[in-house]
Parts: structure tokens; C-alpha cells; sequence
């Protein structure tokens, strides 16, 4: 984003519960990006802010210092009452701003003005996308905020880790010693071998050994590559993947959500 740009809060959340989900940090860098955007960018010298004028209810209309821009008529008072909460102190904590004289002031401060002038949150994600995030495994469904900060690789690294400390939860929970001390890729396949997991689908090869075990070794190898292929390359080496696309992103999500309920039903 450059200074000529416009930054508006409500092209990531089109309403103000939608911006309650995105986490706190995210909020709070918004928040900073449209202070910069509103009393910094095309200014001689960056303008002062205080709260009793950005929250003015006796002016003429909802949000006179034009935070909310993008949100809905009636929703905008609640948008910069919720901006000036949680997500202003996080940045007063964080040093993003400061008092001028302690006189009820603000002004960003240098190591704010870096913040607001980096990358991360500069590009809405796709709502589609976003939208698309409700159908994930519940341990997955937080992940939007990956796709704010434009954390892509970061977010598959995160959901395929999740998928391995669910076969240690299991592991640590089973009280079976002959599982004990495993880890990593042999962990899932062990965790079925010992019991611990049984195969999931009852009626899929009902009464044919053979064809049960030929699919009881195709869940082996799927979660062993969810560990061995998909979270060892994204953990070790994601400087070494390609760029991802939010669309990619998302269809690795999809497939660790699809290895996350395959481990629900065989618990």
C-alpha cells in the first residue's frame, strides 16, 4: 500500500461481527493502517487524533473521522466503538502510538508508522475464500486470519502440524505403551496397527479381509504423508515451494480437514 492509496477497514469485514472474528493483532494493525491512512497520507503535517473526536456522537453524522468507511449505515457508531476498545490498546500496549504530552492526543510513532506502511493486511482476501472456511474441520475454521496477513504457506504449515499433534493427542490419551515413545510417520500407522484407531467405514469391505487391509493401508499411507509430505515440507522448506494462490491454500486446508474427521470417527 502506498500513500496514495485508500485503506478501508470494511474492505475486510463487511460487517462488525465479522471483524470481531479476525484475532485481536489483525484488528489492531487495521485500525493502524486506517489512522495512517486518514491523518498521515496526503498531509503537509500528520494530523493529531483523540478519541472524544473520532467517537463524536453530537456531530452531524455516524463516524465524522471516517474509520468505519465501507460498514453499514447502523452499524457504523458500534464499528469505531469496538475499533477504540480492545484494538486501540493494543496498539497504546504495542507501542504503535502514543499521548502526545498526555493531553488526550495520539500520533503514530515511528515504529507504528513501519508497521502501518509493511505488507501484511494490505490485501483483502477473497470472500469466497473466507467464506469457504465455515466447511473446514472445526480446529481449522480460526484460520482466516492467515489469509489477512497473507500467511499462506504458514497457514497449511499450522493445519497439517494441527493434523500431527492430533496422533499424539490420541498417542498420550491411549495409555498403550507399545505406542509410547513413537513419533512422526509411524506414529499414525502404528496408532491403527495397536488399535488405537480402528478403521473407520464398516460396511467397506464387509467380510473381505484382503480388500479391508488393502484400505486399512491407504489411510496408513494418508496420514503418513499428511506428516512425511505435507507437514515436513511446509515446515522445513517452504522457501523452496512455489508461491501459493488463497485457492491453493485453501485446498490443502481442505485436505487436512479431510484427514482431521477421518481421525473423529476412527477414535
Amino acid at each position: 500500500m502506498t500513500a496514495s492509496e485508500a485503506f478501508f477497514i470494511g474492505a475486510y469485514a463487511k460487517a462488525l461481527e465479522e471483524l470481531k472474528k479476525l484475532p485481536l493483532e489483525t484488528q489492531a494493525i487495521l485500525l493502524l493502517k486506517r489512522l495512517r491512512n486518514v491523518y498521515y497520507d496526503h498531509k503537509v503535517q500528520p494530523a493529531q487524533f483523540c478519541k472524544g473526536n473520532i467517537l463524536n456522537k453530537f456531530a452531524q453524522r455516524p463516524d465524522p473521522e471516517s474509520l468505519a468507511v465501507g460498514f453499514p449505515e447502523d452499524e457504523k457508531w458500534s464499528v469505531v466503538e469496538h475499533l477504540l476498545g480492545q484494538p486501540w490498546f493494543y496498539l497504546e500496549q504495542n507501542y504503535h502510538i502514543e499521548t502526545v504530552a498526555g493531553n488526550g492526543f495520539y500520533r503514530l510513532t515511528q515504529q507504528g508508522l513501519d508497521k502501518a506502511n509493511d505488507a501484511d493486511g494490505t490485501v483483502a482476501p477473497d470472500r469466497a475464500v473466507l467464506a469457504a472456511l465455515k466447511f473446514l474441520h472445526p480446529d481449522l475454521q480460526s484460520y482466516g486470519h492467515y489469509f489477512y496477513e497473507g500467511k499462506l504457506k504458514e497457514a497449511v504449515s499450522a493445519a497439517f502440524n494441527r493434523v500431527e499433534n492430533r496422533f499424539n493427542e490420541i498417542k498420550d490419551a491411549s495409555g498403550n505403551t507399545a505406542v509410547t515413545l513413537l513419533s512422526g510417520v509411524v506414529l499414525p500407522r502404528k496408532l491403527i496397527e495397536f488399535g488405537v484407531l480402528r478403521f473407520p467405514f464398516d460396511q467397506l469391505a464387509k467380510g473381505n479381509p484382503t480388500h479391508r487391509e488393502a484400505f486399512t493401508d491407504g489411510l496408513k499411507n494418508l496420514f503418513s504423508s499428511a506428516i512425511g509430505w505435507f507437514r515436513n515440507s511446509f515446515q522445513h522448506e517452504p522457501y523452496n515451494l512455489p508461491e501459493l494462490s488463497e485457492g491453493d491454500a485453501l485446498e490443502y486446508l481442505f485436505v487436512a480437514s479431510h484427514i482431521l474427521r477421518t481421525i473423529d470417527r476412527m477414535v
